[in-house]
């Protein structure tokens, strides 16, 4: 941010909360290189998980299908380029009810999956690259 126009600056908390991952991101994008191996370039939107409130409100928010003009604009290209970028994910769970997040590795990494417990305001860092989830 400007820190000139800092009064320009959304101030509810979900865009707070949301320059908190922007700092996060800042801090690892300065070891990314050295500790990581890998060079950090930009962080991409936040994401926000809730339950719908109702059927009305998941039906009226579910994806189009893909027409061919989406396609010819590059939507897929797009997406593939961006599961090759990505390398960090970053999830926080502001609010939940417990449960269980496990983080499961690539079919061609010798690991065990992890399986970590679930509870409000917890971060998670991962390397999405080399891992995938199951929430539960």
């Amino acid at each position: 941010p400007d820190p000139d126009h800092l009064d320009r600056l959304r101030q509810d908390p979900l865009s707070t909360f949301d320059r908190s991952l922007t700092n996060a991101s800042s801090v690892v994008a300065s070891i990314a290189w050295d500790t990581l191996g890998f060079p950090f370039g930009d962080r991409t939107k936040g994401m926000l998980w809730q339950p719908f409130a109702t059927k009305a409100e998941e039906d009226s928010l579910r994806p189009k299908p893909l027409n061919e003009e989406d396609i010819q604009e590059g939507a897929i290209a797009d997406h593939i380029g961006f599961l090759q970028r990505r390398k960090l994910g970053l999830m926080v769970w502001l609010e939940n009810s417990g449960g269980e997040i496990t983080l499961l590795p690539r079919h061609d990494l010798p690991r065990d999956p992890i399986t970590l417990p679930l509870t409000t305001k917890k971060l998670l860092v991962y390397r999405c690259d080399e891992l995938t989830y199951e929430y539960r």
